[in-house]
């Protein structure tokens, strides 16, 4: 009589090894990359690109999380440190290059209908600027960390030429958007938003405009101040607070936005511009920054990503949605419209670097590595949008119906449109 003994597999391990093989599959279909994966059992090598990273796994729950999640599931548990990447700039550009970040949730009619609700239940202007007034008190320390030390823009610079440093940029830039407005010293501009005054600052100090500067709080309002009276420009700058600025009746001959909208979404694009064109005087011409969506499906994961992590009534909508809407405000005509998208990629590898490079000043602040991981997230996710073309940075200069003026590029022939040095070899 024999006796046959029964082997008994366990379904966890069948799942775990079912798990590795999707996992692998993934990384696998990376196909420009060599991937150093590091997972709880062992080292190895997928792929033999020229794109050299490793992917590491640092928790016991990373390998489920990885090889079923979404898109959303692969940055939430980036952010909660179950796995870290030694570029995740370039790793999360490749994942969205294949379509491996995705949502799996999202259809065209559910989104639709979502957006729909979120223009019914949106938050009042004022909470949205208190959002707003939120993150930039998170710390000047954190900001002054990676954004350039003059002006500290919180906008894509400018880069004229591949060695520019982000202190050159941001400079370009600047100077390139008062050459768009024409500005000239008998002209009063509202910065209505450029981070921490700096188009305001810089139209004073280069142009000697009258500036009147958009801010988010006393804190904020203190820093701008600070830096006018070293500049030695503060009697040419009138700081006010953000909800002021929109309520007011005060008009004026320039105005330029180049931040907000990419925190609280498009909900609010009609309202802002609606008032910032009763603003503008008839001679008046205006320059708006605006991030958009290029591809619908990309798009959901980037709306989802800044609901879930930044403002909950964040929307993100198309060019053509956005210029339409704009289309309905009769005092208002477009002038020229830049597309930005190689330098808001370049400006982004810039912000991360010098944040990389800060990270243990920036713990011994106070800020958490979660925190870090999450802004982490922002600037890849927004990285890997713009290089892949998903997202849209676009620049444009509006001009008050009654404009009569002469356009920038024949005024201004000194900065005239140049080729992108980026084009070829962008993202």
């Amino acid at each position: 009589m024999s006796i046959t003994q029964e082997v008994v597999v366990n379904p966890l391990s069948k799942q775990k090894m079912q798990a590795q093989k999707d996992l692998r599959a993934r990384l696998g279909s990376l196909n420009n990359c060599a991937i150093e994966w590091v997972s709880q059992q062992a080292t190895e090598t997928i792929g033999t690109g020229k794109i050299a990273m490793s992917f590491q796994e640092l928790s016991e729950h990373s390998l489920e999380l990885l090889a079923h999640g979404d898109g959303l599931d692969w940055i939430g548990s980036y952010i909660q440190g179950h796995w870290s990447s030694s570029n995740i700039l370039q790793f999360l550009h490749q994942m969205v290059q294949k379509d491996q970040l995705t949502l799996k949730t999202v259809s065209l009619w559910r989104r639709s209908v979502l957006q729909l609700y979120k223009k019914w239940v949106r938050k009042s202007f004022a909470e949205a600027f208190d959002f707003l007034k939120a993150h930039h008190d998170l710390s000047d320390r954190f900001f002054e960390v990676f954004l350039d030390q003059q002006f500290l823009l919180y906008s894509p610079a400018l880069y004229s030429h591949p060695q520019a440093t982000l202190q050159q940029a941001t400079q370009w830039q600047l100077q390139r958007i008062c050459e768009k407005l024409v500005l000239l010293p008998t002209d009063h501009v509202l910065d209505a938003g450029s981070g921490w005054g700096g188009l305001g600052l810089y139209a004073a100090k280069y142009y000697g405009a009258k500036v009147t500067i958009a801010s988010s709080s006393q804190q904020h309002e203190k820093l701008i101040q600070s830096k006018a009276y070293l500049m030695n420009i503060h009697h040419l700058v009138t700081v006010i607070d953000y909800k002021t600025a929109f309520a007011s009746k005060e008009t004026y001959n320039k105005i330029a936005l180049l931040t907000p909208m990419q925190f609280i979404g498009h909900s609010y694009f009609n309202d802002i511009m609606e008032q910032l064109s009763v603003a503008l005087k008839p001679e008046g011409l205006m320059v708006v920054q605006l991030l958009t969506q290029a591809d619908h499906q990309f798009g959901a994961l980037f709306e989802a990503f800044m609901q879930r992590y930044f403002f909950d009534s964040y929307t993100l909508h198309s060019l053509p949605q956005l210029c339409q809407n704009v289309s309905s405000l009769r005092t208002l005509k477009y002038i020229h419209l830049e597309t930005m998208d190689e330098h808001v990629a370049r400006t982004l590898v810039d912000w991360f670097q010098h944040l990389k490079n800060h990270r243990d000043q920036l713990l011994d602040t106070g800020l958490t590595p979660t925190f870090l991981r999450l802004y982490d997230s922002y600037l890849a996710l927004f990285y890997a949008g713009v290089c892949t073309r998903k997202l849209q940075s676009t620049q444009i200069l509006f001009a008050h119906k009654d404009y009569k003026g002469n356009d920038w590029l024949l005024s201004h022939a000194k900065s005239a449109y140049f080729p992108s040095p980026y084009l070829a070899t962008f993202g």
